[in-house]
């Protein structure tokens, strides 16, 4: 818990100031982080769409709770039918970052953790700066969120 949740938590509440209601995009589901993610982000009543190249990975997060799940290689903006998402938790980098800015909101945020793919990424500044992304990088956490994230766990009865 004390790595891959706490990363999990931090990435979607302290950086990523997800609310029920909005859409996150989890690309590269599988991993102990996405997956810790993608259970908090349904815990507070959020969307979430996740993409995986390996088909069993995408069949179990439907399983356990993903509301879409596609193809990394594939058509976002038509897996998403056209909806546009509030927050990305990523730890791929550049070879799925370009794609994030096809399917963020105006006001939406990228927040990563990881660079599976490498560590040079392409940056579209108008994207950025028309739609006002934020991009922010994060990696665990405090001890005030790490016992913030066991009451959440316990108040949403979550199970690793």
């Amino acid at each position: 818990l004390s790595l891959s949740a706490l990363t999990a938590y931090r990435a979607l509440f302290t950086k990523g100031r997800l609310k029920c209601g909005e859409h996150v995009l989890i690309p590269g589901i599988g991993g102990g982080v996405a997956t810790f993610a993608m259970l908090f982000a349904k815990a507070i009543g959020a969307k979430v769409s996740v993409t995986s190249r390996v088909e069993n990975k995408r069949e179990l997060a439907k399983k356990y709770g993903a509301d879409i799940s596609f193809h990394s290689a594939g058509n976002w903006e038509e897996s998403l039918q056209g909806e546009k998402v509030d927050l990305i938790i990523d730890s791929i980098g550049p070879a799925t970052f370009l794609k994030y800015f096809d399917v963020l909101k105006p006001n939406g945020r990228i927040v990563n953790f990881g660079a599976s793919s490498g560590d040079k990424i392409e940056l579209p500044l108008r994207a950025l700066f028309y739609n006002q992304i934020d991009i922010m990088g994060t990696s665990m956490g405090s001890r005030e969120e790490f016992n913030e994230m066991i009451k959440f766990i316990e108040k949403h009865q979550i199970k690793p």
